[in-house]
């Protein structure tokens, strides 16, 4: 019934896997997480912008209801981006994932 089992771990530590897990290390380091500081570095700017706006173009309604609304969509994509991390922090801590540090796009998970 489990017979398939050794081959599933035996595949799992072969070369083949270890390059495949390099390769993921290198695409989470350099390219994810930059794209995750840059999101939020965008929809800080956002919130900063719309704040802004709001100040400036405080005499003009249409004006400041674009502005309200930049302020809103930047806000819910802070609290969004946020939740996920502390939901993925939270996850993996229960279930007592070692290796994967998000700060630092450090992914050392052994096989």
């Amino acid at each position: 019934m489990f017979s398939f089992f050794p081959t599933i771990v035996h595949a799992a530590t072969s070369a083949g896997a270890t390059a495949a897990l390099n390769i993921l290390k290198v695409i989470n380091k350099f390219i994810i997480n930059p794209i995750i500081a840059l999101l939020f570095a965008v929809a800080l700017l956002s919130f900063f912008w719309g704040m802004a706006n709001y100040v400036r173009k405080a005499e003009n309604e249409t004006e400041r209801k674009k502005a309200q609304d930049t302020i809103m969509y930047s806000v819910i994509g802070l609290v969004i981006m946020v939740s996920v991390y502390g939901i993925m922090h939270f996850v993996m801590n229960t279930l007592g994932v070692t290796g994967i540090n998000p700060e630092q796009g450090i992914v050392d998970v052994t096989i």
